[in-house]
């Protein structure tokens, strides 16, 4: 990496070889809940980074927290961690990451809500746009509240001209999930008062649920964009390209309290969607969508 938090501007920067994160467990008094991780640069706050290209290998192998279902979001992206506003909203605009993300599997419970993208793991504010990811992703860890995306975790901000290249490989079973070839989840971002939308963003990237993989409560899967959440003003000009195979299993886990009733939520370009509008999306021809696991 770069650097490890940022205020100000980082541009036209470069970064090659392997960044492994590792602990024994993840807890709230080293402040791990706040862990962000990236080939650029793990946190920006109001600093903008734009034009820069990583070829680093990420690697995290982090075993789940001690209280399974506390608030830990810890931020994964092949560029950048996490993004939020300081002095200034960030502009996350032009970077391409060349690099895996993968999460390996560790002693432990569940990983808590995590946040991984291709080039970024999540944005909350500022801008989002013309990024690319040619890096395969994979999560070799149960997760719990996953949110994954072949460029982006999850965003609070509108996002514009991203494209995945990359294989999204999973074989692990996860409780809640958002995952998609480009985004995993579209919030609403209406504490800000400005409408968020997801433009002219493609998948080529293939999603894989290997067998081994399987759903606890629910999944929410998109070839480009998985949960677009009330709120939001639209999904348009968006394009998948890229297969969706799912060889996974949906079944009740009897370790986690609760009754509950697994479920599955599949889309050729969206799974969920909330939005005002939808318009000018395609699943194109070879896209296949392919279920032969326990569904």
């Amino acid at each position: 990496a770069v650097k490890g938090e940022k205020v100000g501007k980082i541009f036209n920067c470069s970064a090659k070889g392997t960044l492994s994160y590792a602990n024994s467990t993840m807890k709230v008094s080293n402040k791990l809940d706040l862990m962000n991780v990236g080939g650029i640069v793990g946190g920006v706050y109001g600093a903008n980074v734009s034009l820069s290209k990583s070829y680093v290998n990420i690697s995290v192998d982090a075993a789940g927290p001690n209280a399974e279902y506390n608030e830990y979001f810890p931020c994964v992206g092949g560029v950048i961690g996490y993004a939020c506003e300081a002095n200034g909203a960030p502009v996350v605009a032009e970077n391409t990451n060349y690099g895996s993300v993968a999460w390996k599997d560790a002693s432990g419970s569940y990983i808590v809500r995590p946040y991984i993208g291709g080039v970024a793991g999540y944005v909350v504010a500022g801008e989002f746009a013309d990024n690319v990811n040619n890096g395969d992703l994979v999560v070799e860890k149960s997760m719990y509240d996953l949110n994954w995306g072949g460029v982006l975790g999850s965003s609070k901000v509108s996002v514009a001209r991203c494209t995945n290249k990359g294989t999204l490989t999973i074989a692990q079973p996860i409780t809640t999930a958002n995952i998609g070839g480009v985004l995993g989840r579209l919030e609403s971002g209406a504490s800000s008062g400005v409408k968020t939308s997801i433009t002219e963003c493609d998948n080529y990237g293939i999603l894989l649920f290997d067998e081994g993989f399987y759903i606890n409560i629910s999944c929410n899967i998109g070839g480009v964009v998985s949960n677009v959440e009330t709120g939001t003003e639209s999904v348009k000009l968006c394009d998948n390209y890229g297969e969706i195979i799912y060889r996974g299993d949906c079944k009740y886990d009897s370790s986690l309290s609760g009754s509950r009733n697994a479920s599955m939520r599949l889309g050729g370009v969206v799974a969920i969607c909330n939005a005002e509008l939808l318009s000018e999306c395609h699943n194109m021809e070879g896209a296949n969508i392919e279920v032969a696991g326990g569904v």
